[in-house]
């Protein structure tokens, strides 16, 4: 009977262990998204309440060439491809902190996706930036 409790003892211990090790653990992941001629590969870790805690990326032109990288701290972030009415072709995204002062209706990334080149960085108050840029916004963001 000793014995029974004793191994009772022990996995009530491991799982404890278990629970805190799946609690606190880490988890990311990768992404890949091509639009056009462009591709975004980026990983993020620990999505919570606050957002991601690390996004990075990069993003990359015809296949080879890396036209620049990012990285963000607690951040919220999605991405899409939009094209919009004209048949332009966009990398769009949105990163923005995790906070109730932040201001999630703005902050929009832009990338020509035929091009490769940054049209517009996530800052604060640039939708309507955004909408000259893609001449509509994309829903799926909002």
């Amino acid at each position: 009977m000793k014995f029974i409790k004793n191994n009772n003892k022990l996995l009530i211990i491991n799982l404890v262990f278990l629970f805190f090790g799946l609690y606190f653990s880490v988890s990311s992941y990768g992404v890949d998204l091509t639009c056009g001629n462009t591709k975004i590969e980026y990983t993020a870790n620990y999505n919570s309440a606050y957002g991601y805690e690390k996004v990075n990326g990069k993003i990359i032109f015809d296949e080879s060439k890396v036209m620049s990288e990012f990285s963000y701290e607690w951040v919220h972030f999605s991405i899409i491809c939009f094209s919009n009415d004209d048949h332009e072709k966009f990398i769009v995204y949105k990163a923005y902190c995790g906070g109730s002062g932040c201001d999630d209706s703005s902050n929009y990334g832009i990338i020509n996706a035929e091009t490769g080149g940054g049209l517009l960085k996530p800052s604060s108050g640039n939708r309507t930036k955004a909408k000259i840029i893609l001449k509509k916004l994309p829903s799926e963001l909002d």
